[in-house]
């Protein structure tokens, strides 16, 4: 909570420093300022599993297997096969199913106390903000401020079923915070129910104290998590 409050403190002192002796409609910069997606994220690596405990291809029985997992297949973000779309932002409207809330500084609910906002200029006058300007400026704030989620298909290799995962990250490409200094960070996970590939090893001796090695190979199941919200955070 002290860092929404001095977050917002900051954002009063920034606004103010910006004030001159009056303040135009067309002050508000509203167009170049809103966030850039990034191409540029670090790639989520994927667990890595010796070579002798990955399943044969010709053994993976997919039907059992997605039986096996029941009700907690879910193909909004598993896939068995390679998808073809590699990569995509959370907000792209074209991929409803996909789109998660966008967070920043709400217009109607996180800046309401704009309503009767004030500035006080160089000269020590205080100018009270007309409607159109404070539209502009939470507009501006709204899309200055907000954190998205970019979602990347990413190969667990044939260990984990299904593979290919829906992997989740916050776009971190400029602060989020004005002035700058806060970035996007995960605040909200989703838990998907996959199968790894486990290996149990049991080694016993014969009667002429020769190691004999036991494999044991089953399918187990376990949480993996998934981003799904981003917020600006200290």
């Amino acid at each position: 909570m002290w860092c929404q409050w001095l977050y917002f403190a900051l954002l009063l002192s920034s606004l103010q420093l910006s004030v001159g002796k009056a303040l135009s409609i067309n002050a508000i910069p509203t167009l170049d300022l809103r966030p850039v997606p990034s191409d540029d994220l670090d790639d989520i690596k994927a667990p890595s599993f010796q070579a002798d405990s990955l399943p044969l291809a010709q053994t993976i029985d997919h039907p059992a297997l997605r039986k096996k997992l029941g009700k907690y297949y879910d193909p909004q973000y598993m896939s068995i096969g390679k998808p073809r779309l590699p990569h995509y932002l959370a907000n792209n409207t074209n991929l409803s199913q996909y789109v998660v809330k966008v967070t920043g500084l709400d217009e109607k609910t996180v800046l309401p106390q704009f309503k009767d906002f004030k500035l006080t200029g160089y000269d020590g006058k205080i100018y009270k903000i007309g409607r159109d300007s404070r539209k502009k400026v939470k507009r501006w704030l709204s899309s200055t401020t907000f954190c998205r989620v970019q979602y990347k298909w990413i190969d667990l290799s044939s260990a984990i079923w299904p593979r290919y995962i829906l992997q989740g990250s916050c776009i971190n490409d400029r602060s989020c915070s004005i002035p700058p200094g806060m970035t996007c960070r995960g605040t909200e996970y989703k838990y998907k129910r996959l199968l790894t590939y486990t290996c149990l090893i049991k080694r016993s001796h014969d009667k002429n104290g020769k190691t004999i090695v036991h494999k044991r190979c089953t399918w187990r199941k376990f949480k993996f998590p998934i981003l799904t919200r981003c917020e600006c955070k200290c």
